[in-house]
């Protein structure tokens, strides 16, 4: 055991940690044990559900991490001494919680079997056989139950793709890790995730179909099935895996501040919030009404005379929320036609830095030849939204005006 790295909370450490001791506090909640508690003792009963399981063992386990835990741990004995006081507290407060202790007297303690773990007495690591033997409080029902969905899920699996049966086999049922996935299957590890999620996914929507696991089982049960286990006296890999998972993001180098710090912190820089907000509501200091505004501009200039078929050069600085840009030309005689041929009047995108600066746009269209005698209007229309050619013409002949739409005019032509 790296002590020291231990104690920073490094990954690597703390996952030698998991890997040596998530076993035996798993088999600790699901099988029980006894204790002592007020000076009297008591025997605490496991936990059949492995969801319920799952998430003791990962708050037993967060629980011992805790950066105060550590820092007392200067051998690894220490370390296996903290690991059984802390599960002893926290299974003990689950079961209390939950009904699960019964306060024994002398007698009842002395009679207790020889495979009940007595917390007080125990010393890591434990024989494995001691956990490895199955425990005896399921119900023959509860074996027919399992092997009823053990049966459903074998069907299952013969029906899915080849991939899905590789992902079940390396993942679900062995947890190989997903990279040496990945490079089995030729994909991503990503893929890899993905196609874990979606299969566990699946399995579970059809076992809850036929009624063989009830609708709150989740991948904990499904993993039990996978192991071949219905009393659950093994760890399945891929719930192994994910406890550690689990339990190294509750995990930290320095533990949070505690509550009332951060709640008085946030009130803090709330009641700061508020005392600007009040300055600025009354004048004091500026707020956004006292930024400057960019006037928009458009610039409209030909390389000589603007008559029919001379070319413009047209230029733009644009309203902070526009998006886009429609050019229209009305000829002295009131009609309106797109200026920009080809696109039909369509609004298009602003050139860059045209909210900024008078920029010149990337088109220089051309006066048509039937746009008749002069002056000439030229019309932008700025809009935030796309708009259609016929909205946009409404727009510019005043029948139906556009939302949120900003117009410029400008006169040229002699």
């Amino acid at each position: 055991m790296d002590v020291a790295g231990f104690q920073r909370g490094e990954t690597d450490a703390l996952s030698a940690f998991l890997g040596a001791h998530t076993r035996l506090v798993w088999q600790l909640a699901r099988r029980g044990f006894a204790t002592t508690e007020d000076d009297r003792p008591a025997l605490v009963f496991g936990v059949h559900r492995a969801a319920s399981l799952e998430k003791l063992t990962v708050s037993t386990l967060s629980e011992a991490l805790r950066t105060e835990r550590r820092a007392r741990v200067a051998e690894p004995k220490q370390g296996e001494s903290l690991l059984l006081e802390t599960a002893r507290l926290c299974l003990t407060a689950a079961a209390q919680a939950e009904g699960r202790e019964r306060t024994l007297d002398h007698r009842e303690a002395e009679a207790l079997p020889s495979s009940v773990i007595d917390l007080d007495r125990v010393e890591l690591p434990l024989p494995d056989e001691q956990l490895s033997a199955p425990p005896r409080d399921v119900e023959d029902f509860e074996l027919e139950a399992f092997e009823k969905a053990r049966s459903e899920l074998a069907s299952l699996e013969e029906h899915l793709a080849v991939r899905d049966r590789e992902l079940l086999e390396r993942r679900l049922r062995s947890a190989e890790p997903r990279a040496d996935v990945a490079r089995a299957l030729s994909i991503s590890v990503p893929a890899v995730k993905e196609g874990e999620r979606r299969l566990v996914r699946h399995l579970l929507h059809h076992l809850r179909r036929a009624r063989v696991l009830e609708e709150r089982a989740g991948e904990a049960e499904l993993e039990a099935l996978l192991s071949g286990d219905p009393k659950r006296a093994s760890l399945p890999p891929r719930t192994a895996e994910r406890i550690r998972e689990q339990v190294l993001k509750r995990t930290f180098s320095e533990e949070p501040r505690p509550y009332k710090q951060r709640a008085t912190l946030a009130l803090a820089v709330a009641a700061i919030a508020l005392a600007l907000y009040v300055l600025m509501f009354f004048g004091v200091i500026p707020g956004p009404g006292s930024d400057p505004e960019i006037e928009p501009q458009l610039a409209v200039s030909c390389a000589g005379q603007c008559t029919a078929s001379s070319v413009l050069e047209i230029s733009v600085r644009a309203p902070r929320r526009a998006r886009r840009i429609s050019l229209w030309l009305r000829s002295a005689d009131g009609a309106v036609q797109p200026l920009v041929a080809h696109s039909d009047g369509r609004a298009s995108a602003l050139p860059f830095g045209a909210k900024e600066r008078l920029t010149p746009l990337p088109v220089s269209p051309t006066l048509p030849e039937n746009a008749g005698p002069a002056p000439y209007e030229v019309i932008a229309v700025f809009t935030s939204e796309r708009a259609s050619t016929s909205s946009l013409r409404a727009h510019v002949e005043g029948s139906a005006l556009l939302p949120k739409a900003l117009t410029l005019t400008r006169v040229i032509g002699p």
